[in-house]
């Protein structure tokens, strides 16, 4: 099987630690699949990484200046250059032998021009959709030497590639497919998770409740002090999409500042989705649940919220400055998560949010 993913797939999990990519990176192993990478998405993944530690390292100082006003001192906490010697095609090659990177320069510009003029997915009315088609046109130029591969396509981009049921691609990628004269079978998914929920095959020692019993209800504690410390570690661009996909009253969210989150009260109602042992003493799991109460925080501007206030969660409470207000809900959560679980020594590790939402 060769699968694909995009940058969508990728960003935000800048080092690969995350339990769905630890999973298909253990697919790839044990069924001899190739991981099928553009050499675009390898330059977008490492500029959005420098994008991000520049803004985190603008932040920091900034910080730093309003720390020294206060104490009336001169502190330099922190380097003049944060460490920057990221490769995200370097680090895929460390993790796994089963990769392959494609180039996208063979395109011919007078095809893609064509396709932006008649508007052929993944091109959009607004004529966005260059880098979608370059990258979609040269896998397809690879695949001519794998006509025989089965090909899982993992993008989340579903507007631009898959038809209005996202099963399958939109009719235009399909007759590109069939002018390639590619005989591959093809299936598509919106995330790994959605590919781990189609492959996965609970055969092995481990039941659910076995599971449950000796490992989830145990380290609950542990599980949500690992969801507060995710979710907390997230870009103000995580949770705003996430929020907006999962909670109708978000549906209007933009310009989040900056946000907290808290556990008030813990985990109810867990049911193990799906697992699979990827190696001695370490098994991958998916975690359905809810949390009883739980605290957010979301400090916006003033003049966004005042226009949608209306659209917020009823129940909150608002802190007012002179330019922003801090709002604060306390509701109810329902989330999924995968994970590894160590059985040995019997820790939750590489905890990943798939589902988070409020009630």
């Amino acid at each position: 099987m060769i699968i694909f993913i995009d940058t969508n797939i990728i960003y935000g999990h800048w080092h690969l630690q995350n339990a769905n990519f630890q999973y298909l990176l253990n697919y790839l192993e044990n069924t001899n699949s190739t991981l099928a990478v553009s050499e675009i998405v390898c330059d977008e993944i490492d500029n959005k990484f420098h994008d991000e530690l520049n803004a985190i390292e603008s932040t920091l100082k900034n910080n730093i200046k309003k720390y020294n006003t206060l104490i009336n001192k001169n502190s330099p906490l922190i380097p003049d250059k944060l460490d920057n010697d990221y490769s995200f095609k370097s680090l895929l090659m460390k993790r796994t032998n089963h990769v392959n990177f494609f180039p996208f320069n063979l395109v011919p510009n007078q095809k893609l021009v064509e396709r932006a003029i008649k508007k052929i997915k993944p091109f959009k009315e607004d004529d966005k959709g260059f880098r979608d088609t370059l990258i979609w046109l040269s896998f397809l130029d690879y695949l001519k030497l794998n006509k025989n591969e089965d090909i899982a396509f993992i993008n989340n981009n579903s507007s631009d590639f898959y038809n209005l049921a996202k099963i399958n691609f939109h009719n235009d990628l399909i007759d590109d497919i069939k002018s390639y004269g590619l005989t591959n079978n093809f299936k598509v998914y919106e995330s790994i998770k959605d590919f781990i929920n189609a492959e996965v095959r609970d055969q092995h020692k481990y039941t659910s409740e076995i599971i449950m019993t000796n490992f989830i209800y145990p380290q609950e504690s542990i599980i949500e002090q690992s969801i507060e410390q995710y979710i907390n570690s997230q870009s103000q661009k995580w949770l705003t999409d996430i929020l907006k996909e999962h909670s109708r009253s978000f549906e209007n969210l933009s310009y989040l500042i900056k946000f907290s989150f808290r556990i008030l009260e813990g985990i109810e109602d867990p049911k193990l989705l799906h697992w699979e042992e990827i190696e001695e003493n370490t098994f991958f799991g998916e975690l359905r649940f809810f949390l009883k109460n739980t605290e957010i925080q979301l400090t916006l501007p003033k003049t966004f919220y005042e226009e949608n206030q209306l659209s917020f969660p009823k129940r909150h409470q608002i802190e007012t400055n002179s330019d922003y207000i801090t709002m604060t809900i306390f509701s109810k959560s329902f989330l999924n998560i995968s994970f590894n679980f160590d059985t040995n020594i019997k820790t939750v590790k590489n905890l990943e949010i798939n589902i988070f939402g409020l009630l």
